[in-house]
C-alpha cells in the first residue's frame, strides 16, 4: 500500500499543471499568419454546455473529472471494483479522503482554484458536496466554491419542524441502529465461538449507535430546504434526500429502469460561465528587498 506522502506527491504531479482551455472560435490561426501591418483582435466566445453534457464528458474520462471553464463535473460510480467499494464508505463521511474519486477531486481543486462551481452525479454528487463544505467561498477570499449541483446524490437530508415529533423519530432511529448493530456483532461473535456475546457485540452496538445518530440528525434537522440537488422519483440511491427536488421520470426512463440518472435534468447556475486564468506560482522575493513599514 502506498504511503500517504507518496500518494499525495503522485496526485500533485498528476493535477498540478496549468489548464489550457481552447477558444471555441480559435481556428488555429497563429501570429505568423496575420499581416504585420494588421492588428486583429480575437474575441473568445464562451460556449456553455448543459449539466447532462458535462457529466457525460466526466464519465468518459479516466479519472471521472471534466473541467469546463469555471465548472468541474464529477462522475459517479464507474470503475469496478474501486468505486463500488467506495460507495459503501459514504455513510461514514470524510468523502474526500476515503474515496478515490474524492481524493482525485480534492487534489484537482487544490491545483485549480479557478473552479467555483462543482457538479456531480451519484458518488460524484457526494464528492461535490464535500468539496463545497471544505472550500466554500467565504469573506474576502478571492477563491472558493460558490455552488455545488448534484444529481441523484446518496445524501441523507430532511427536516421535521415539530420538536416533539423530531425527538420521537430520532429516538426510534437510534434505537433501531443499536439493535441492528447488536445483532450483527453477536452473529459474528457466535461464528467465532462466543455464544453469550463478546467484543464484537459491544462494538457492533457502538457503531450502530454512531451511524444511526448521524443518520437521525441529518434526516430531521437539515434546515437547507432548497439546495441545488435534484433526483428522479424512485431513485434508490438518493431515496433519503428528502430536501432535494424530486422529478417524476418519463415512461421511457421507467421502462429502462434508469431512475438513477442525470439525463434530462438541469439546475440553474448561480455563477455565469466565465473564462478562467491560472497563474503559475512564483517564489516570494528575498525579504531583504522588502519595504519596512513603521507606524
Amino acid at each position: 500500500m502506498d504511503s500517504y506522502h507518496k500518494r499525495k506527491k503522485l496526485l500533485e504531479e498528476k493535477y498540478g499543471k496549468l489548464i489550457a482551455v481552447k477558444p471555441f472560435n480559435d481556428d488555429g490561426m497563429g501570429k505568423n499568419t496575420i499581416a504585420s501591418h494588421q492588428q486583429q483582435k480575437i474575441v473568445k466566445q464562451l460556449q456553455d454546455i448543459s449539466d447532462e453534457e458535462g457529466l457525460k464528458r466526466a464519465y468518459d474520462t479516466n479519472d471521472g473529472l471534466y473541467q469546463h471553464y469555471n465548472k468541474l463535473f464529477i462522475a459517479g460510480t464507474k470503475d469496478f471494483p474501486v468505486d463500488h467499494i467506495d460507495d459503501l464508505k459514504l455513510p461514514f463521511d470524510d468523502t474526500l479522503n476515503k474515496t478515490k474519486r474524492g481524493r482525485d477531486a480534492d487534489a484537482y481543486y487544490r491545483s485549480h482554484h479557478e473552479v467555483d462551481t462543482v457538479v456531480g452525479h451519484s458518488l460524484g454528487g457526494a464528492v461535490a458536496l464535500a468539496l463545497e463544505k471544505a472550500y466554500k467561498k467565504e469573506g474576502t477570499n478571492p477563491y472558493g466554491i460558490i455552488q455545488s449541483k448534484t444529481f441523484g446524490a446518496p445524501t441523507v437530508s430532511g427536516n421535521i419542524s415539530n420538536p416533539l415529533l423530531k425527538n420521537i423519530v430520532k429516538d426510534e432511529i437510534v434505537a433501531g441502529g443499536v439493535v441492528g448493530g447488536l445483532a450483527i456483532g453477536s452473529t459474528m461473535d457466535s461464528a467465532i465461538g462466543f455464544s453469550d456475546g463478546g467484543l464484537l457485540t459491544g462494538l457492533g452496538a457502538d457503531i450502530g449507535k454512531k451511524v444511526s445518530s448521524d443518520f437521525a440528525n441529518r434526516i430531521t434537522s437539515d434546515t437547507n430546504t432548497s439546495p441545488d440537488r435534484i433526483r428522479y422519483f424512485g431513485d434508490p440511491i438518493s431515496m433519503f434526500d428528502f430536501n432535494a427536488t424530486t422529478i417524476m421520470p418519463s415512461f421511457k426512463q421507467r421502462w429502462r429502469n434508469s431512475a438513477h440518472s442525470y439525463s434530462g435534468l438541469e439546475i440553474a447556475d448561480k455563477v455565469p460561465l466565465h473564462d478562467t486564468m491560472k497563474n503559475r506560482l512564483e517564489p516570494s522575493p528575498d525579504d531583504r528587498g522588502a519595504s519596512v513599514i513603521t507606524e
